[in-house]
């Protein structure tokens, strides 16, 4: 997707950008890496954060400890998944990059709900929200790293 920077940032109202959430993190992230925890993630999370229950972490993140502890819902939801463990295979096994991972992935994430919400267009019109919320980024915080290659 090829929006300018202004027709990007049009996607949300003024008062949404001021809060919009920053991917701190993504110069450790590949795009398929990201899009992958992003789409699996989108499959569990609840924004509402209504009815939830805390999902066992999977895959090697079951064996860490600081993944039992209570964490806000979207963190333990991202230690969840199976991309987290993968993620991991290539990380120092510590709570940095556990919060690395959830850090960034939560922000992506609740970048695409922000767009589907407060868009004016119809969602289906929006061709991949993955690559708005990332243009998004990259246009509200310039100096953010770039995405691995």
């Amino acid at each position: 997707m090829n929006f300018s920077e202004q027709e990007v940032l049009k996607l949300l109202p003024e008062t949404r950008l001021e809060v919009y959430p920053c991917a701190m993190f993504l110069e450790e992230f590949t795009l398929s890496e990201l899009e992958l925890a992003v789409k699996e993630y989108l499959r569990i999370h609840n924004f509402a954060w209504s009815s939830y229950t805390y999902p066992q972490p999977k895959g090697r993140a079951k064996d860490l400890d600081f993944t039992q502890r209570d964490f806000p819902e979207d963190m333990s939801d991202a230690m969840s998944l199976e991309a987290f463990g993968s993620w991991l295979e290539s990380k120092p096994l510590t709570e940095g990059s556990a919060r690395t991972f959830c850090q960034t992935v939560c922000s992506i994430a609740k970048g695409m709900s922000e767009i589907y919400r407060y868009s004016k267009q119809p969602f289906e019109q929006i061709e991949d929200t993955f690559e708005s919320a990332l243009a998004i980024q990259y246009a509200l915080y310039p100096k953010s790293g770039k995405l691995k290659s």
